[in-house]
Parts: C-alpha cells; structure tokens; sequence
C-alpha cells in the first residue's frame, strides 16, 4: 500500500495495538524496498508474548468491529511484514557511565550531562541553541535527562565533573516530544563550531536514509533510518510515544538528548530511547525548531498544587561540533 494509507492504517490501529501487553512498537515500514512506494504497518512484539498478539490477529475482525473506525482497511498483506519478533523493550534513561572525550574548560554538543544530585541519570548536550526572545546560550536535551519527572525549572545542571554548568530553563514533555532546554550559566568556553541551517521536515525524511549522531556514550555513531511514524512503549511505565522516527541501533544508554542529522548535515531529530540493540527512538523536531513562537504554558498538576509556567520560546540557531559534521 501506499505510505499515505499505512499512516492512516497506523492513526486507526496504533493506539489498539501498542497499548497491548509485549507490543513495544508500531511502525509504517518499507514493505517492499525494491518498489518505490510500498509499505505496511508493522508490530514488534516480544517473543513471549507472540503467541498471545497472534491470537488477537486471527480473532481482529470481530474485536476491531467493536471500535469505531472510520476507515476500515486491510492490516496484513502477502508481503507484508506484519510481526516482528522477539523485540526488546525501549529505555529513556541511562544508568552507565563513561570516560570523558573533551577538554573541562569547554561546553559542547556530545558531552556528559546529568542533573545536580542526580548520580546515576546522565545523558548527552544534543546541541547548543540561541532564542529568538531570551539572551544567553542554551543545552538542547531530553527532558527525562534535565528535567526528570520534576520540571522544575531553575534546578541545576551538572557537567561530568559534577560541576553545576546551566539551569534548567524550558521543556515540552507530552505524547510526541521529551525535549528540555537549560540555560548555560558556566563561564566555560562554549563550543559552536558548526550552525546548521536546516531542520528536515516530516514529508522529506525518507525510511532508507542514513543519519548520524555523536552520544557521550557511543561517540560518533550511524545507521539508516527504518521508520518515520511509529508509536512506540519507553520504560518500565511503558510511557507511550507517537510519531517517532525509528533508526537502526545508533545509541545506547548515555546517548539520550544527542542531536540526529542526516548525510547533508540536516537536523532529522533527536534521540529520545532505545532498546540498546535493534533499534533507536527519536523525535521529530521541525514543527518545534520551524515554529514562530512556541508560546508560553503551564505544566503540572493543579490538584497537588505544583504548577510549572514555561516561558515563550523562539529558536534562532543551533550549534554543533565540527567533528560530527565532517563525519558520514
């Protein structure tokens, strides 16, 4: 089928099939990669669990009855790859450490990075970023490496060395984006030896293409991208994430918040999970990086009276080092 139809097919299934025990993902793939315009939606599943996300397929037609599509479409093909075995689970945040690779009077994309009294949950500066709207240099990371589960914005932001280097400043942590911004507060040199000028949209990444990033854990690192628009499971909450871009293994745990760029040195996404395996999880960012305004908004529960209010927000430039862009 057509890849239009397989992401209408994924917007109809996705939320069926990924909430289901041992389904990690589901993706619109490459069907057939010898045809220009063939693919299909596929589960991974783990191998424990196949046995019991086999039944539910045979027994679909009278479950998927009950829920009410809009669009009623055939799920498997002759060739499609449907069900994709003995898949591991997906992890945000890491538990592992390394030795460092830059110089301590600097700040720069692919360094260690972990919150203030936060031993144990490191990940990696994906870029350095100027605002529109707010003065000074900012980290580019996930969330679940800055911000955790707290949000609270001012908390402090180490370097490997333990020593405090930014505040956390702004963060989007919802369905589709774990992403956080902090600004750098250190007067260390910061790093920014390569702007890049384009953020890939979503209808321009093509399933095949290869991408690249530099993680504090792996280093430099690339693979070819498998999926464009994938729900996925992160977790030992099994937190659920929509239309993420599935890569070929390209991170492992540490590498969480790395910047993801293509052959051209385009911005294709940022490393958000991954199974430190088969595959790596990112999010898209060219709604985020493209926008005019990201406004302001609150972010919390009101019922324990913990209400965070993130300010507006306007991307300018992006930096990274020199040592990624001239890698392929």
């Amino acid at each position: 089928m057509t890849e239009d139809l397989a992401n209408i097919q994924l917007e109809q299934y996705g939320d069926f099939f990924i909430e289901m025990p041992g389904v990690h993902y589901v993706a619109v793939v490459k069907d057939d990669n010898n045809v220009a315009n063939d693919y299909s939606m596929e589960i991974g599943v783990d191998k424990k669990f196949e046995k019991d996300v086999n039944l539910i397929l045979k027994q679909r037609k009278s479950i998927l009855e009950k829920i009410p599509f809009e669009l009623k479409l055939p799920i498997k093909r002759k060739k499609s790859r449907f069900l994709r075995k003995d898949i591991n689970s997906f992890k945000g945040i890491n538990f592992v450490r390394s030795l460092p690779f830059y110089f301590q009077n600097e700040i720069a994309s692919g360094q260690e990075i972990s919150m203030t009294n936060a031993s144990q949950a490191k990940g990696t500066i994906g870029a350095i970023v100027e605002l529109e709207n707010h003065k000074g240099d900012f980290i580019l990371s996930n969330w679940h490496v800055m911000m955790q589960s707290s949000g609270d914005l001012g908390a402090g932001i180490d370097n490997k060395s333990d020593e405090k280097i930014a505040e956390l400043f702004w963060g989007l942590n919802n369905e589709y984006y774990d992403i956080a911004l902090s600004k750098i507060i250190s007067k260390k040199q910061i790093i920014k030896e390569r702007k890049i000028d384009t953020v890939k949209k979503y209808k321009d990444i093509r399933i095949g293409d290869s991408v690249k990033i530099e993680g504090f854990k792996s280093g430099f690192d690339k693979n070819t991208i498998y999926s464009k628009n994938a729900y996925v499971k992160v977790g030992n909450e099994e937190r659920i994430f929509k239309n993420q871009i599935m890569t070929g293994k390209l991170s492992v745990s540490g590498d969480s918040g790395s910047i993801v760029l293509n052959k051209k040195n385009e911005i294709i996404g940022i490393v958000c999970a991954g199974d430190n395996k088969k595959f790596s999880i990112c999010n898209h960012l060219h709604s985020l990086l493209s926008s005019n305004i990201l406004p302001k908004y609150e972010y919390g529960d009101k019922g324990k009276k913990k209400i965070i209010k993130m300010p507006e927000i306007k991307f300018k430039a992006i930096y990274t080092n020199k040592s990624l862009i001239i890698r392929s």
